[in-house]
């Protein structure tokens, strides 16, 4: 009623109650400055899906209660994820030295880099941590 605007909504499912995906007014505004300069919209993409850790998932995956971190249940075939030596199951748990408890951290920290940036990953799989390397490509 003020005028402001938080987010522009992009798609609505119907069928489920009425939930709404939505883009941040931030990413808009970003998106309208890039429009209107005659830039070329360009996201940085790593090509993961993923799921926060709760409760639930510790238990039907077996994993030890202290895990910290984010699942990662699916890896784009091809995607910079998959080059980098990510899976699907692998939980990362920090990206460039700072550590991440939910998806909206890694989401966060890719839309604030830039294509072609190497982020580097610790990954928690199997119980064995490591780190790899992921290098950002433009989004398809």
């Amino acid at each position: 009623m003020a005028g402001q605007v938080i987010g522009i909504n992009t798609a609505v499912n119907a069928e489920a109650q009425g939930i709404g995906f939505a883009i941040p007014i931030n990413t808009a505004s970003e998106v309208l400055k890039e429009l209107m300069n005659g830039q070329k919209v360009i996201r940085p993409y790593m090509g993961i899906s993923m799921a926060d850790i709760n409760d639930e998932i510790i238990q039907k995956l077996n994993l030890p209660a202290s895990i910290q971190g984010v699942l990662i249940m699916q890896v784009m075939s091809g995607s910079p994820a998959a080059v980098g030596g990510i899976k699907a199951g692998d939980i990362i748990q920090k990206v460039n030295g700072k550590e991440v408890n939910a998806g909206t951290d890694i989401q966060s920290i890719v839309e604030h880099s830039k294509v072609g940036q190497k982020l580097e990953i610790q990954i928690w799989r199997s119980g064995k941590t490591g780190t790899v390397s992921v290098t950002l490509q433009a989004k398809p």
